[in-house]
């Protein structure tokens, strides 16, 4: 099972922002203009884009990811 970044943030005892941060810092998204994208590294991490959301688009993080 996934969890929204804002709850993965919430269980490792950080905010979205340092959640995206980090995962940037460490290749498994990019930043495209204000948009960030999953990479070739994300998605072998099992990290899932979704476009299309309640609202807007948003990542999927597996429950036991943990950027360093």
């Amino acid at each position: 099972d996934k969890l929204p970044t804002g709850k993965l943030a919430q269980k490792l005892g950080m905010k979205a922002g340092d959640l995206f941060g980090r995962a940037t810092e460490q290749g498994y998204l990019v930043l495209n203009g204000d948009k960030h994208v999953l990479t070739a590294k994300g998605e072998s991490a099992d990290v899932e884009f979704v476009a299309k959301g309640r609202f807007g688009p948003y990542f999927l993080w597996p429950q036991d990811f943990h950027p360093v």
